[in-house]
């Protein structure tokens, strides 16, 4: 099995969960960690599991990857498992307007089928650190999304 974990990463947070999730899932798999903005849809046509994450900024996808989306062509990632990701500032009234929504409708429009819901993981403040336990969250999360795999 081969994972893609293609990650936009603002000030190192959400590419720390990156790595993190890599190590755990390397255990079951082949995984590659591509930046975002080298990402192509042929790093898509190799992988049996997508992982996406970015930081969240101004409670949407960050401007940085908004092109890049756009430029993959409708159903280059053509029914593969996906799951996406997103570092955010915890704030309850909020909390459900972060990166991961709407990167998973960018995956769904490019033929990607969704195995889980939209995950989080927080940081404080805006530029970090990550919260305590949230590197040892993704990685639980990540070896969970095998299981939609097989």
């Amino acid at each position: 099995m081969t994972i893609l974990i293609s990650v936009y990463s603002m000030f190192g947070n959400t590419k720390r969960l990156a790595d993190a999730m890599a190590d755990a899932l390397r255990k079951n798999a082949t995984v590659n960690v591509v930046p975002f903005e080298k990402m192509t849809a042929a790093d898509f046509a190799q992988a049996n599991l997508i992982i996406v994450g970015s930081a969240t900024q101004a409670f949407g996808i960050p401007p940085q990857v908004q092109p890049i989306l756009k430029k993959l062509p409708m159903g280059s990632i053509n029914g593969t498992p996906c799951a996406t990701y997103d570092t955010a500032i915890k704030m309850v009234p909020f909390r459900y307007l972060t990166a991961a929504k709407k990167l998973t409708k960018e995956l769904q429009r490019l033929g990607g089928t969704t195995i889980d819901t939209p995950m989080s993981f927080f940081v404080k403040g805006k530029k970090g650190p990550l919260l305590d336990g949230e590197i040892e969250r993704a990685q639980v999360w990540a070896s969970t999304l095998l299981s939609f795999t097989r």
